[in-house]
């Protein structure tokens, strides 16, 4: 297996994620608006969004990624109540992860900011593999590449499941860095949105 490092843009925050490929992980562009709205929050859309408002996201477990330093970095936040976690560090505002609200769930969506694979002499198709899928293009800008589903196809859904499955039973939901699992309780508060504050990020207005 291939292994990948991975950075804050400040360097604060390190580690690497293990098992990196088209084997073992899947590479989507997601172009939806809490993507986009996430972006905004950060004050980091322009090296985030690529041109059509799409987020460049590697799909691991939990159990891949490992934080040499800097874990006290990390915040949290959700667009409402009942969303998911987007991680980011609070020293440089680099996206981390989205993922579920329960340490059970074994699924993270690494953003490509946080994957530092220049710093190991490799591209980021080299490092990462193709796009499997882009998803969510009815929330995208501009003129879409031919292969943009307007939301997400549905075989996805079925590969998303299965893949679940098996990693939940083969326990690669553990170790995890992004909760304390003698409660359950992520290592940073979520900052959860207000209506209001959603509403302007979607809209572009922050």
């Amino acid at each position: 297996m291939s292994m990948v490092s991975i950075s804050c843009s400040c360097g604060a925050v390190r580690g690497s994620v293990s098992g990196v490929g088209s084997r073992w992980g899947r590479r989507i562009v997601c172009l939806c608006r809490d993507c986009q709205a996430f972006a905004r929050f950060l004050q980091r859309s322009a090296e985030i969004l690529d041109d059509n408002g799409g987020t460049d996201i590697f799909q691991v477990t939990p159990s891949q990624i490992t934080l040499d330093r800097g874990q006290e970095n990390l915040a949290c936040m959700k667009l409402s109540p009942k969303g998911i976690l987007r991680w980011s560090t609070s020293c440089c505002n680099t996206p981390v992860g989205n993922m579920l609200a329960s340490f059970k769930v074994p699924f993270v969506g690494i953003p490509h900011l946080f994957m530092d694979h220049a710093a190991d002499g490799t591209t980021r198709d080299a490092a990462l593999g193709p796009v499997s899928y882009r998803i969510h293009g009815c929330d995208g800008y501009g003129q879409l590449p031919a292969d943009t589903h307007d939301k997400a196809p549905f075989k996805l859904i079925p590969l998303t499941l299965g893949r679940l499955i098996i990693e939940r039973l083969r326990g690669h939901h553990l170790p995890t860095p992004f909760f304390d699992t003698s409660n359950g309780e992520p290592v940073s508060t979520p900052r959860v949105l207000s209506l209001s504050e959603r509403q302007a990020l979607t809209a572009g207005a922050i």
